[in-house]
């Protein structure tokens, strides 16, 4: 029997994940989240999303708010904020961060959105990691002092099975409380 080419996908979006979110730590870091109500709430960057159907998990991933990982290992859903100073430079240059790693780039898509009001990129585009094909989708936002990257991984075959998925995370997203009412930041 032949494998797939998401069988090793799990590996490949650890790999991507860890590669858009350490970029985050180095920025500020990701703030605590809570699960509760088919929601994840993460109070200290002052946002929550609606939580996908069973087939995904969450897994476990320091470098993240949230990681979900469809249970059969064909995609991945990852959530980072960093938090502090200002970011500067328009979303363009704050989302290429995410990119970092990945060979033969080529975008698909590239559009300004609103999410809960808030402006945002959002960048669709097939590459390489580790030689293995994929597709990713990643929108970026700011907001007072934080930026937010929100990432959908999948290999290029099963990518538009998952999109909705992602999408509706992506809809649901609202903040907790009105732009310049961030608790301080931690020492």
């Amino acid at each position: 029997m032949q494998a797939k080419s998401h069988d090793r996908l799990p590996g490949v979006w650890c790999a991507l994940v860890t590669l858009g979110c350490a970029a985050s730590l180095a920025l500020g870091g990701c703030g605590p989240g809570r699960i509760a109500g088919g929601l994840f709430t993460n109070e200290q960057a002052g946002y929550r999303v609606p939580l996908p159907p069973p087939a995904w998990a969450i897994a476990a991933r320091p470098e993240a708010d949230l990681v979900l990982r469809r249970t059969d290992g064909a995609a991945t859903i990852a959530i980072a904020t960093r938090c502090g100073p200002p970011a500067d430079g328009p979303l363009p240059s704050l989302s290429r961060h995410l990119f970092f790693g990945l060979r033969d780039r080529e975008i698909a898509a590239g559009a300004e959105r609103s999410v809960d009001g808030v402006p945002a990129l959002q960048t669709t585009l097939v590459a390489t990691l580790e030689g293995r094909p994929v597709a990713v989708s990643a929108v970026v936002m700011r907001r007072d002092r934080c930026v937010f990257d929100l990432m959908y991984v999948a290999a290029p075959e099963v990518f538009p099975e998952h999109l909705p998925t992602f999408e509706g995370i992506v809809a649901g997203w609202r903040f907790l409380r009105p732009a310049g009412d961030l608790p301080a930041a931690s020492p």
